[in-house]
């Protein structure tokens, strides 16, 4: 019996929530679920591909003398201003170095974007008080105590 690959298990679930079959995250915007669900896809299909290139074979299929085979999948994620997107990385074995993934490689833990969600009120405050000699935050006066006025 053979498996179902990551990537057809994406495919399904986004299928299945566009159809209304399946219901994700309550509260989060409809838009966001959408975007999250379409890249975690198209993020499997990414690396499985990857995979079978390295291989040079699809899946279940043999070479021979070759003794590098898959080895299941690992989990991995990605923060994102979207959410945190869950992929499997496929794993090899049989190779004299660990399989690393080039295109996982590439991505942060977290992307550019959430950073920028997060620190911007922090340097807000920062360069609010460095120029001005006083903290505030959207204008509103900090009373921070022992900072000298």
């Amino acid at each position: 019996m053979r498996r179902v690959p990551p990537s057809e298990k994406k495919r399904q679930a986004l299928e299945d929530w566009l159809a209304g079959k399946q219901s994700l995250a309550e509260g989060q915007p409809w838009l966001s679920q959408l975007i999250r669900l379409a890249v975690e896809k198209t993020l499997q299909e990414l690396l499985e591909a990857e995979q079978r290139e390295y291989l040079g074979r699809a899946r279940y299929q043999r070479a021979e003398g070759e003794a590098v085979y898959r080895n299941g999948y690992e989990a991995g994620t990605l923060k994102t201003a979207e959410g945190v997107l869950r992929v499997e990385k496929p794993q090899l074995r049989g190779l004299e170095q660990p399989y690393r993934s080039q295109l996982w490689e590439r991505f942060e833990r977290s992307s550019e974007q959430l950073r920028q969600l997060v620190h911007r009120p922090v340097s807000y405050l920062y360069y609010s008080f460095a120029s001005c000699g006083s903290a505030s935050f959207a204008g509103v006066p900090l009373d921070i105590v022992g900072w000298p006025q």
